[in-house]
């Protein structure tokens, strides 16, 4: 197609297989998934999606793609007056993908807005992306 001829094109990785969990990795390096239409040599999302990342899967770096994360828990914090939370139900390891944090991105100034009625509410589900923008997890996220 057209994209392999711009100098601009992501052409993916020629990683061998469980490599692609490091910067040598170009997906990796670039803070990108491995895709399975461009990287053919690493084996990305070629294994059953929703199992556990340590099943033996030749690609580490397709977790969102293949909804591979951690076993969430929502649970009261023991900490005082800390509120709500979530736990793994399984220790993790350095690296371990958690999950995704998803919301409906908004602006500063809207989360500005929503921020002096979540503290009223003694709640709050924002996160800054940048300086511009925010996810709002309140009404379209997910246990993250």
């Amino acid at each position: 197609g057209w994209g392999c001829k711009s100098r601009n094109f992501f052409r993916g990785c020629a990683c061998k297989a469980g490599q692609c969990r490091s910067n040598s990795c170009p997906c990796f390096a670039a803070k990108r998934e491995c895709d399975p239409d461009l990287c053919r040599a690493c084996g990305a999302c070629t294994e059953p999606p929703n199992q556990r990342a340590d099943t033996g899967q030749r690609c580490r770096n397709d977790s969102i793609s293949m909804r591979r994360h951690a076993h969430l828990l929502r649970a009261e914090s023991t900490v005082k007056d800390a509120g709500w939370g979530v736990y793994t139900k399984h220790a993790l390891k350095k690296g371990d993908f958690v999950h995704e944090y998803v919301g409906e991105m908004i602006s500063q100034e809207e989360a500005e807005r929503r921020g002096i009625i979540y503290d009223k509410m003694n709640m709050s589900y924002l996160f800054n992306l940048t300086s511009d923008f925010v996810v709002d997890a309140s009404r379209k996220g997910n246990k993250t």
